[in-house]
C-alpha cells in the first residue's frame, strides 16, 4: 500500500502519514459536512446531471489536487472523520496490484 500526498495540483507524493500530518491536524480543524449524507453517513455531491451523486470528499480531493482518482482508488481521512471535507486531511492510498 502506498500513501500520496497532495502537496499542490498535480504534485503528489507518498508519505507517512502519522509523522507528517500531526501538525496538519493540530492546525487545520475538521470542515464537516451535514446534510445529503446516504445510508452509510457519507456525505454526497449531486454532479451537474442531477441523477448520480459522488462521495463529497473525493470531489473535494480531486478539485483542490487536480488529480483524477480511479474508482480502486481510496481516499483516507488522517482525522479518522468520514463526513469532513477538510481536502488538508485527505490523503490518497493506492493499493499496490490494483
Amino acid at each position: 500500500m502506498t500513501i500520496i500526498l497532495p502537496i499542490a495540483k498535480d504534485v503528489l507524493i507518498p508519505i507517512n502519514p502519522y509523522e507528517d500530518y500531526k501538525e496538519v491536524l493540530k492546525n487545520s480543524p475538521c470542515e464537516i459536512q451535514t446534510d445529503n449524507l446516504d445510508q452509510r453517513g457519507y456525505p454526497r455531491k449531486w454532479l451537474k446531471d442531477r441523477k448520480t451523486s459522488i462521495i463529497t470528499y473525493r470531489k473535494v480531493y480531486q478539485d483542490h489536487t487536480g488529480y483524477t482518482l480511479k474508482e480502486n482508488e481510496v481516499i483516507f481521512h488522517l482525522c479518522g472523520n468520514r463526513r469532513c471535507i477538510n481536502p488538508h486531511h485527505l490523503i490518497l492510498i493506492k493499493r499496490d496490484g490494483c
